[in-house]
């Protein structure tokens, strides 16, 4: 074999080393780049979903203050109610005891009066204004006079 003939083959070999390292260079740089693309959309996705989330978590924070401010003001409205409650319990009770007052006073008045009717004789019929004379059972009392 000449010279020349080894060196063309060695000058191919050389050319197909360096197609070969070339042609891998440019494989892997678009690989490289089309993992760079992936990852920007990766981040774009995850830097949109970010905001979607503060979103609804700055929504939900809002939501939960409303939430706070009405359980404050059931509350109040629950404390208002009591209060009422208590005030109108304590009326009655006062009503109550002035009822039995006055039905004692009167029962005394009656007791102290002469001239009143007892229980037992107005079960009996008898009028004082008019003789103390029994009536018949159902018998209207006489006209006054």
């Amino acid at each position: 074999m000449s010279a020349a003939v080894i060196a063309a083959i060695a000058v191919a070999v050389v050319v197909l080393i360096v197609l070969v390292v070339v042609s891998r260079n440019k494989a892997k740089t678009r690989q490289l780049e089309a993992r760079r693309t992936e990852a920007g959309e990766l981040r774009q996705e995850a830097d949109d979903r970010t905001r979607n989330v503060e979103h609804e978590s700055a929504r939900a924070d809002e939501q939960a203050a409303r939430a706070r401010a009405e359980r404050a003001k059931a509350d109040e409205q629950g404390a208002r109610a009591k209060r009422e409650e208590l005030g109108a319990a304590q009326q009655a009770e006062r009503a109550q005891a002035e009822h039995e007052e006055v039905a004692e006073r009167r029962r005394r008045a009656a007791e102290l009066d002469p001239d009143a009717e007892t229980p037992h004789e107005h079960e009996h019929g008898h009028d004082h204004e008019h003789g103390d004379q029994p009536r018949a059972e159902g018998e209207a009392p006489p006209a006054p006079r």
